[in-house]
């Protein structure tokens, strides 16, 4: 009996609800829809007025790298092989006491990586422990190493983009330079030109007058030619003559000394001025004949 009456119970509350119930819910579900597609046409509104900061935000900010996440590896090499990448992996096998080894897989830093963040894979053991633990020691292994590889490729990009753009600048930075020194370059050309056409115009000073020259020509004739001479100033000194030439002398008075053997010397005194040469001709008269000739 308890069972029946549960069952009408159960069959009564599965009845249809009546129509004003139904309208209702209609109703209910009309608005319901209409705040919807509201809340999404402002959502769209929101989205695109924050797409250019979304789209400049991503292109200044690198991508970042995701967490590493632990994933079971099937067989060794393929294991092996996520990691390898660009760089080269050495395993050694070294024994430590009579039945364990001691298995370290080195890789080679990728470009850009510090090489203290290639650290080894190392695991302990008896040959068959090995077998059983290093597909489960890879699996923690090869997430983290490929964590480390993305970060030095992360760092590298950021290096040269910065070395880039540090290029660019210093490139901006010379141009106004080279502007300048372009200007200054014609401001200079124009001034040489405008000294060189007030030299052209300028009047010429008139030359200066000849140099009053400070000697005198004095031309000494001797008869006979083999006559020697000699020609002393005022002061006593000295002067060199030739016979028939020109000698040039300060002005002033000379004692002039013509001689030759069986010739009688003669001396002659002149006095010189500056813009009157002179020429003096001598003549020696023989010497006598004396008793021991």
């Amino acid at each position: 009996m308890s069972t029946m009456l549960d069952q009408a119970q159960l069959d009564e509350t599965q009845q249809p609800k009546a129509d004003d119930d139904v309208v209702d819910e209609e109703e209910h579900d009309d608005s319901a829809d209409e705040k919807d597609a509201a809340d999404g046409d402002a959502s769209a509104d929101g989205a695109g007025d924050g797409a250019d900061v979304a789209t400049r935000t991503a292109a200044e900010e690198p991508t970042p790298i995701p967490d590493p996440v632990r994933t079971p590896v099937p067989a060794l090499i393929q294991g092996l092989a996520k990691i390898l990448g660009t760089t080269s992996l050495m395993i050694l096998i070294q024994p430590t006491t009579d039945d364990q080894v001691l298995l370290t897989i080195q890789p080679t830093p990728a470009k850009g990586e510090p090489v203290v963040t290639a650290q080894p894979l190392q695991v302990i053991g008896t040959p068959a422990e090995i077998d059983e633990q290093l597909l489960e020691a890879l699996a923690d292994y090869i997430p983290a190493r490929q964590f480390a590889i993305a970060t030095a490729e992360q760092v590298a990009a950021k290096t040269t983009n910065a070395a880039k753009a540090s290029a660019a600048a210093a490139s901006r930075k010379t141009a106004p330079t080279a502007t300048t020194t372009t200007t200054a370059a014609k401001t200079t050309s124009t001034r040489t030109e405008k000294k060189k056409a007030e030299r052209k115009r300028a009047p010429r000073a008139a030359a200066p007058p000849p140099a009053t020259p400070k000697t005198v020509g004095l031309t000494i004739n001797v008869t006979p030619a083999t006559a020697s001479l000699k020609v002393v100033d005022h002061k006593n000194k000295i002067h060199k003559a030739t016979l028939g030439d020109a000698t040039t002398l300060p002005p002033g008075s000379y004692i002039i000394t013509a001689s030759c053997e069986s010739y009688k010397t003669k001396i002659e005194q002149v006095k010189l001025e500056i813009g009157k040469p002179q020429t003096l001709s001598i003549e020696l008269p023989e010497a006598a004949p004396t008793l021991f000739q």
